[in-house]
């Protein structure tokens, strides 16, 4: 038998420091923005990079994204839905259906629809309906458009600093030359 404590020293030591050994990995948390889920991190990361590359320091504390599906306000059903402070959370929270999302695959279309929820959450913009002699939409924060479609192909690069520019700027006057 045993005396106690080397039975401490082999049973009791070895635990304890596996169990030491065995704490949560932080790099997860790492995120300034901890309630921004993992897939609109990139996007969100864009932005910030967009705003200041223009000069902008905006307040992004307590911005929240997460799915949500489906997404219905007032019987009406959204594939994306941005609430600025002022909003029903009190802080900038973004709600994405998760099949809008899913059926959309292209880096720049999901770009263009994520940002233009950012410009409801964090620049306060309202939708913008004007069009442009060619019949496209003068802003990203178009309501009764297809924000996936705004600038989704390699072709529409050239537009994607436009309509960045205009979320920001507030273009009112300005028409670029693809537009005329």
């Amino acid at each position: 038998m045993l005396p106690i404590r080397k039975l401490i020293s082999k049973l009791v030591l070895p635990f304890l420091l596996l169990l030491l050994s065995c704490t949560e990995d932080d790099s997860l948390d790492d995120y300034p923005y901890p309630e921004v889920h993992p897939d609109f991190r990139i996007y969100v990361d864009r932005f910030i990079a967009e705003a200041e590359k223009r000069g902008y320091e905006l307040d992004y504390s307590g911005l929240t994204a997460r799915y949500e599906t489906p997404i219905i306000i007032d019987e009406k059903i959204y594939c994306g839905f941005g609430y600025n402070r002022n909003g029903k959370f009190n802080k900038p929270v973004i709600l994405i259906d998760q099949v809008c999302w899913q059926a959309e695959t292209n880096d720049l279309a999901r770009e263009s629809f994520f940002f233009h929820e950012l410009g409801h959450s964090i620049l306060y913009r309202s939708h913008r309906e004007e069009v442009f002699f060619n019949g496209d939409k003068q802003s990203l924060m178009c309501g009764d458009c297809n924000q996936f479609d705004i600038y989704s192909s390699t072709e529409d690069v050239f537009k994607r600093e436009y309509y960045i520019d205009e979320l920001f700027l507030g273009y009112n006057n300005y028409y670029p030359n693809w537009a005329k």
